[in-house]
């Protein structure tokens, strides 16, 4: 069993281990979330669009193979995004005896990147277990629509100004106006 947690990333380093489509795919949608985190990526080559992406945010490549005394380092978050499977193994359980949070794109890691559809300062999360995660993004797509339909620009806007609901009678009341 797992426990869903929102970790806040603005200004912690991240270590991405891997420079290819799905560390471009991660870390674009780390990116999108938490636009000032600060980023390295360990890796021998990057897609051109990781590549523009670390220029244009300042984040450090290092253009090497990794090594295990990258994982020395004090990192809020490891992704390890690497087609090898052994090495993505060693490089996880390196990370987790040295009590890092690593995101394995194998499955090897101690936490998961889960499917987030940000709404205003919503998050909504869906996990699959890390069975599906295409299954995830599509479920958190569809329910960031039902959203928005009911958390129309006004009612974001009066939430933003007045506060948003905080006691569960108030919570309760809001969601009695959700359209069924």
């Amino acid at each position: 069993m797992s426990l869903l947690l929102a970790a806040e990333l603005s200004g912690q380093r991240v270590l991405a281990i891997g420079g290819g489509r799905v560390a471009e795919r991660r870390l674009l949608r780390l990116l999108a979330l938490v636009p000032e985190v600060r980023v390295v990526i360990v890796a021998p080559r990057l897609t051109p669009t990781l590549h523009r992406t670390a220029t244009v945010h300042g984040w450090d490549w290092r253009a090497r193979a990794v090594a295990e005394d990258d994982l020395d380092e004090r990192w809020s978050l490891v992704l390890v995004n690497v087609d090898d499977v052994e090495l993505d193994r060693t490089l996880c359980a390196t990370a987790r005896a040295r009590m890092l949070w690593v995101a394995s794109a194998n499955g090897f890691g101690n936490v998961r990147l889960v499917a987030v559809r940000a709404i205003g300062p919503l998050r909504l999360a869906v996990d699959t277990g890390g069975r599906s995660p295409s299954l995830a993004r599509a479920l958190a797509d569809r329910l960031g629509e039902m959203v928005v339909r009911w958390l129309d620009p006004v009612r974001l806007q009066r939430y933003e100004s007045s506060g948003w609901p905080r006691e569960a009678d108030a919570v309760e009341q809001e969601l009695n106006e959700w359209p069924t």
